[in-house]
């Protein structure tokens, strides 16, 4: 169970271990900042917490918000913001700055994933047999559809004019974003 508590920072090409942050609970996300800096991770218990990998004994945030397990949480552009997903069926956004939630996005089922996509615009959410596309800063929804499973993972095509996903029946679809056909 410690295995599953800590998180080890490593040189890729080394092996070496660079840091060690350890969290009070199991870990179910982690995303590192841009500048590598940062880490941030999601526990089992609904804390979010953000650890300086400088001085990684003890995060320097934690924040508290979701009912249930984290399923994902990333940096979002300038590291004064982030975005989380629980168990809660909830996407929320969070203001360093301020140290508290701004927004919040619920669903009627369970979130399977959720993907950043590298501008950081939108935030491609799993749910169910859907994929739904939000802008990133307002949480509008910009684009759902649904498929022919459930589906556990889609990522944003380069190009932003299709999505790729899978689910559980074993296929991978390539969607377009526009009509939803796959």
């Amino acid at each position: 169970k410690q295995w599953y508590q800590r998180r080890v920072r490593g040189d890729a090409e080394s092996g070496n271990c660079l840091a060690t942050c350890t969290n009070s609970h199991i870990v179910k996300s982690v995303s590192i900042n841009r500048q590598m800096n940062l880490l941030l991770t999601g526990t089992s218990k609904s804390v979010i917490s953000i650890f300086d990998v400088r001085q990684p004994q003890k995060s320097i945030e934690e924040y508290i918000g979701h009912n249930g397990s984290i399923k994902g949480a990333r940096f979002l552009g300038n590291d004064n913001f982030f975005i989380s997903i629980g168990e809660d069926k909830l996407l929320k956004m969070w203001d360093r700055r301020a140290q508290k939630e701004l927004k919040q996005q619920s669903f009627d089922q369970p979130v399977n994933s959720f993907d950043l996509e590298d501008e950081m615009k939108v935030v491609t959410v799993t749910y169910g047999n859907n994929v739904a596309l939000h802008d990133v800063t307002t949480f509008d929804l910009l684009r759902t559809h649904s498929l022919p499973c459930v589906v556990n993972s889609a990522s944003l095509h380069l190009d932003q004019r299709y999505f790729v996903c899978g689910g559980e029946d074993m296929y991978v679809y390539k969607v377009s974003i526009e009509t939803g056909r796959i």
